[in-house]
């Protein structure tokens, strides 16, 4: 890259490159950390020291620059410094030397598969236990609330939390237990995200507006999940006639919750929640 093709500036409150495939960027900087693990490489800034806190932050000599890429390849750069009078330096003291050359090598997310996403089921209220493959658990009770717990673990073992979720378009799916109009037997869901960068806002269950407004919800959680960590409730009851509550049969339509992630190192994620195949009493989730 030449001495003149300067990367871009993050803009404020932003937490890396946002992707347009128009006007795509590659490489962007900035002088401020932001809210993602940097990356542990032998000259990266340890994920747990704040700038303020590091050594070199505090070097006058020494300038703190954060660089976000959406490139694949190895990228070599220059670096241009201004004095107090306004005049420029650059590192490119001698055209060509290597000393006078930065190569960045962008990181690549890691190509995931459903195998890399797990569902927790946690009994929270209702009777029965946790044991996924007992029946028991939903057959001789009838009005329960399970969390499912989602976590992702990377190839090799690495579990990491959720930084961000985006507000899905449906927060809920429904399913009855059968298709006549009289059936009662009823399970829905919610989304709960305990956001690491909301620490004081309270972590609650969200529903689809149309099951809130039909049936009695609670958005008050039974237990909290941890930071970074995302609950999807499933209640079931044995209450709610399919034939008196025609306005949450489109829910059944969607099919699943699809939900829109980044872990703590910045990588996107996007997952699709749905009940299994034929049974309204457990779920399941898949790489989309």
């Amino acid at each position: 890259m030449g001495i003149n093709q300067q990367i871009p500036v993050v803009p404020d409150g932003q937490q890396g490159i946002v992707f347009d495939p128009e006007f795509p960027v590659y490489w962007a900087q900035s002088r401020d950390k932001n809210i993602y693990n940097p990356y542990t490489g032998s000259s990266a800034v340890a994920s747990t020291v704040e700038p303020a806190a590091d050594p070199l932050a505090e070097d006058p000599q020494t300038i703190l620059v954060y660089v976000v890429s959406r490139a694949v390849e190895v990228q070599q750069f220059y670096a241009v410094l201004w004095d107090r009078f306004g005049v420029p330096s650059s590192s490119l003291v001698y055209p060509g030397h290597e000393d006078g050359k930065i190569s960045l090598v962008p990181q690549v997310s890691p190509t995931n598969t459903d195998t890399n996403y797990t569902l927790t089921r946690r009994r929270v209220d209702g009777n029965g236990g946790s044991d996924d493959s007992n029946d028991n658990d939903f057959d001789l009770y009838l009005n329960t609330t399970d969390y499912w717990t989602l976590t992702y673990q990377q190839s090799g073992n690495k579990s990491l939390t959720f930084k961000t979720l985006d507000t899905p378009r449906h927060k809920s799916i429904v399913k009855w237990e059968s298709i006549f109009p009289n059936e009662r037997m009823f399970s829905y869901t919610g989304v709960a995200f305990n956001d690491p960068t909301k620490k004081n806002n309270p972590v609650v269950m969200q529903y689809d507006d149309r099951v809130s407004a039909t049936i009695k919800t609670e958005s008050k959680l039974i237990s909290t999940p941890a930071e970074g960590h995302i609950f999807i409730g499933l209640f079931r009851t044995d209450n709610v006639r399919q034939d008196e509550h025609g306005s949450l049969v489109p829910l059944q339509a969607p099919e699943a919750v699809h939900l829109k992630m980044t872990d703590e190192e910045g990588h996107a994620h996007s997952i699709k929640i749905s009940f299994k195949a034929g049974d309204r009493n457990r779920l399941d989730v898949e790489r989309v």
